[in-house]
């Protein structure tokens, strides 16, 4: 029997796929945390262009189109980050949940979502 999936629902799990492998690796890596909150923001921001930058180099021109990528990895990645962070890192809900996630190993599995996601989702469309 062959199940047949269309492609937004492809290019959906390309996405999960491309943020959850990635981020997941990150807690099973010894990872360099930002050492505040603020710097935790300032990395955000860098990777967030970095991003940008990386997906007009892979050809996506329109800005519409940069930002759907990042609107769809961005959930999906957080998501992954904040579950990642709570059961495999055992970071408590109260850290995640407050500033002090931008300090936690969630946040740097939240950014490599981000970017893998992002990536992901332009190279299926």
């Amino acid at each position: 029997m062959k199940i047949k999936v269309s492609q937004n629902a492809r290019n959906a799990l390309q996405v999960i796929a491309g943020a959850g492998g990635l981020a997941l690796l990150v807690f099973a890596t010894q990872t360099i945390r930002a050492p505040t909150p603020l710097g935790g923001i300032i990395i955000t921001a860098f990777v967030y262009g970095l991003t940008v930058l990386s997906l007009i180099g892979i050809g996506v021109r329109k800005y519409a189109d940069i930002t759907r990528h990042l609107l769809i990895a961005t959930p999906v990645a957080l998501i992954i980050g904040l579950l990642g962070g709570y059961f495999w890192a055992g970071e408590p809900w109260d850290v995640l949940l407050s500033w002090s996630f931008f300090t936690s190993i969630a946040h740097i599995a939240f950014l490599v979502g981000v970017f893998s996601g992002s990536i992901a989702d332009a190279k299926t469309r």
